[in-house]
């Protein structure tokens, strides 16, 4: 039987340009976090946050959600920094995986469904390449890297997520449309269109 596949969320940024952490937010009676972590475990794969600026605030949702997590020291250096310490992680925790799923903590359209839908396209690749989201200027994440890619994950750049490489490889990238699923919030105002399209309480 296959190994489950780690998920690696990324969840160390600073959130300055909301103002508060963007990840603990509220979100249909649980926080952002919670909400996707939750996705990600319906999805079939075992989550592991890489957490940073507010490792504390953030270390206690995770408590109560008995989610795994690594602390980034020198989040402030980037995405590449936060997806290296977490590549670490999924080394000892997950060797035998066939796979590692890298997304972010401010999309909380991503679903159970797309999730799979990633997976199912991972395996049909015979778990050899790489399954990334399509946006309008190149791949990214959520993406499903096969082990064949782990190393060159520890080795991105330190102000740089794993877009580089997705272009690099783009041969050997299977790519899927989000959709909604794309959608993130930085701000308050993208926070508040969100939660208004998902019929919630804006936030005032």
């Amino acid at each position: 039987m296959t190994e489950p596949m780690p998920a690696l969320v990324l969840a160390a940024g600073a959130s300055s340009r909301m103002g508060t952490v963007k990840s603990l937010l509220h979100w249909k009676g649980q926080t952002v976090l919670g909400h996707i972590l939750g996705e990600v475990r319906k999805a079939g794969f075992i989550p592991l946050v890489v957490t940073g600026a507010h490792g504390e605030e953030v270390q206690t949702v995770l408590a109560e959600l008995e989610v795994a997590s690594t602390f980034n020291p020198h989040w402030a250096l980037g995405m590449g920094s936060s997806i290296r310490c977490g590549m670490k992680a999924v080394r000892e925790k997950s060797p035998q995986a066939p796979g590692v799923l890298i997304l972010v903590c401010d999309q909380p359209l991503i679903s159970e469904g797309y999730l799979r839908e990633v997976v199912r396209v991972f395996r049909e690749g015979g778990h050899a390449g790489i399954v990334a989201s399509r946006y309008p200027d190149g791949g990214g994440v959520p993406a499903l890297f096969s082990q064949k890619y782990w190393d060159a994950l520890l080795y991105l750049p330190d102000a740089h997520g794993a877009r580089k490489l997705i272009a690099r490889e783009t041969q050997n990238v299977s790519y899927l449309d989000p959709g909604e699923a794309s959608a993130d919030m930085d701000t308050p105002e993208s926070y508040n269109r969100l939660l208004e399209q998902t019929g919630q309480k804006l936030k005032t």
